[in-house]
């Protein structure tokens, strides 16, 4: 692999031009003043909390399919079309989070919740694949309604919540476990009452904590209660001061 990519290093360009200025804003103090604004932890728990419960389908998917008596090849097959519709809900716009992790908690306990076949799992993989498969597209518009203008501050940002879906994904092994265990005490019908019921329900509700990004609403409440600033349009103009934006992008 070395071998084959090493020579293409060559061709590789940066995808934005060097200013003019890139000394002086090199040499320029990082400011970490969008850290300081709900806004930023108000999106990064709802990412950490939805990258929780994210790989839970992937993971247990075959072997639910296992379980309840389908072939290994058909097991496989969720997969494959998980990962296939995640293509198709590849969505970018921060505001059709809400609406997608809807979607992706409605098919968790609506569909999984009640299979016992082949045919609603099918179902189920590219409904979860197309609500959530996007989330991670949404980053680059959650950063810009942080921070914008400062290349560095940007890359950070994207970088911070990078590692809060990491952060969620390595919790999500033992919380899974446990889950297990949890479930078998269920006394309900189909996959809930499989030993599945509270890995479902659990990861339902975090699929639907993804919805925090996008509850622009609930987010401009919560900046105009915390800053004690009544217009949310005076506020962004209160913070948008000439060291550089925080909160450019949001409407």
């Amino acid at each position: 692999m070395v071998v084959l990519t090493a020579p293409l290093i060559y061709f590789i360009k940066p995808r934005l031009p060097i200013p003019a200025d890139h000394k002086a804003t090199r040499n320029k103090r990082i400011d970490f003043r969008f850290l300081e604004q709900p806004i930023f932890w108000f999106m990064e728990i709802g990412n950490v909390i939805q990258g929780i419960g994210y790989f839970i389908p992937a993971v247990f998917l075959p072997t639910f399919a296992q379980f309840i008596g389908l072939s290994e090849v058909a097991g496989s097959s969720t997969l494959s079309l998980l990962n296939a519709a995640t293509v198709v809900g590849g969505y970018d716009d921060i505001n059709v989070i809400l609406h997608a992790s809807s979607g992706s908690m409605l098919s968790m306990f609506l569909i999984w919740g009640t299979s016992t076949s082949i045919a609603p799992l099918y179902v189920f993989s590219i409904l979860y694949g197309v609500f959530g498969g996007g989330f991670s597209n949404c980053w680059a518009t959650m950063v810009t309604n942080v921070q914008s203008k400062d290349l560095r501050l940007s890359g950070l940002a994207f970088g911070l919540f990078a590692a809060g879906r990491g952060i969620g994904s390595i919790a999500s092994g033992p919380l899974t476990t446990a889950l297990l265990r949890g479930g078998k005490d269920w006394d309900a019908g189909a996959a809930y009452g499989m030993g599945y019921g509270l890995l479902i329900v659990f990861t339902g509700v975090t699929a639907l904590f993804g919805a925090f990004p996008g509850g622009e609403e609930r987010a401009e409440a919560l900046l105009m209660q915390t800053s004690g600033i009544r217009s949310y349009r005076k506020c962004k103009e209160h913070i948008n001061d000439d060291d550089g934006p925080l909160l450019t992008g949001m409407k």
